[in-house]
């Protein structure tokens, strides 16, 4: 009877375990693998990315400021003609860029937007988009780290509002900014965005809505 029973009270113990474990999954609505950076950079970055999606669908977007650096702002990217246009915006407030202008376009693509919560993010290479069949190469919510966004200080030079001048102010600011760019997230039935890590927090940096394959 001893020799029974400590296999089984053993068994028994296993078995909360696993129960207990599975329980603290499925209660995550969605998990960032630790194989890309430290396990406080995922938890806090984790915690941004979940509270983004929630002010995205909810559309909470003086919220959202607080999320935006005060000194460098965010870009919204947008492709009205060949070459991909970013602008700087300080606040979400009514979109009204540095120079006091409002893109009711911009506004209209960015209302539209709507976040996936039911993916789970997962940590790697993000898709790309297949003009020919118009399709993402895979499916899901991805995140790839970066070490920086080199494309954004060129993309600014070359917007039209600096006179190609690589040392005009708001290619200065650019530069400075994609520095700290580290995460790329595409969900493809949602969104791609860009976020910073600066001085131990997360911010938003660039919002894409680009027309994919558009010329």
């Amino acid at each position: 009877m001893i020799d029974f029973m400590i296999p089984m009270k053993t068994l028994i113990i296993t078995l909360l375990f696993i129960f207990s474990l599975h329980a603290q999954i499925m209660h995550k609505s969605t998990i960032l693998p630790e194989n890309t950076s430290s396990t406080t950079t995922n938890a806090s970055f984790l915690k941004f990315y979940n509270t983004i999606n929630t002010l995205i669908n909810t559309r909470k977007w003086n919220e959202l400021n607080k999320f935006v650096h005060p000194d460098y702002g965010f870009y919204i990217y947008d492709n009205p003609g060949v070459r991909p246009l970013p602008t700087n915006y300080k606040q979400f407030d009514n979109l009204i860029d540095t120079e006091g202008k409002s893109d009711e376009v911009i506004v209209r693509k960015l209302t539209k937007l709507k976040a996936d919560k039911k993916q789970r993010l997962i940590s790697g290479k993000v898709p790309v988009w297949d003009c020919g069949t118009e399709r993402w190469s895979k499916r899901g919510s991805f995140c790839q780290d970066i070490s920086f966004y080199p494309d954004l200080p060129e993309h600014v030079l070359y917007s039209g509002c600096c006179d190609e001048n690589p040392n005009h102010p708001k290619v200065i600011q650019a530069r400075q900014l994609s520095k700290f760019i580290k995460k790329h997230v595409i969900q493809t039935s949602g969104y791609e965005m860009y976020y910073a890590f600066i001085n131990g927090k997360w911010y938003i940096a660039i919002i894409d809505l680009c027309d994919k394959c558009s010329a």
